[in-house]
């Protein structure tokens, strides 16, 4: 049996190579979106279609299944997670993020400049952002 793996934000930039890279690996890949946004996978994924800014639509979509890894690429801010995770527990919770490359705009840093150790941590919603 094939490890279940759910991708938030997978038809756009990053995330549509994490979802091909999770595909070839042999993974039983479903990538959620708003279903605004087609993408070229085919038959090689399932699909989910939610509003990240609506916790019921997030629970009537995640709670009929479970998913042993959940890479998260539009997780804005620490409430998102914290809702998602009300409705759904996975083995492995993933972030990942651009966001250190736009750290106050300056696009001269790279990868070593940024310490997410030394970054404060505030629980915030998307209105505090």
């Amino acid at each position: 049996m094939s490890k279940k793996v759910l991708v938030l934000g997978g038809t756009r930039f990053f995330g549509k190579y994490l979802v091909q890279s999770l595909i070839d690996q042999g993974l039983d890949v479903t990538i959620a979106t708003r279903g605004n946004t087609k993408d070229s996978f085919g038959d090689q994924v399932n699909r989910i279609i939610f509003d990240r800014t609506e916790e019921e639509s997030i629970k009537i979509a995640l709670t009929k299944e479970t998913y042993e890894v959940i890479y998260d690429n539009i997780a804005y801010t620490s409430n998102d997670i914290e809702i998602l995770l009300r409705h759904v527990t996975p083995k492995r919770y993933i972030v990942t993020s651009s966001m250190s490359a736009y750290h106050e705009l300056h696009f001269d840093l790279n990868e070593a400049d940024f310490d997410p150790a030394e970054e404060p941590f505030r629980l915030v919603s998307s209105e505090e952002v």
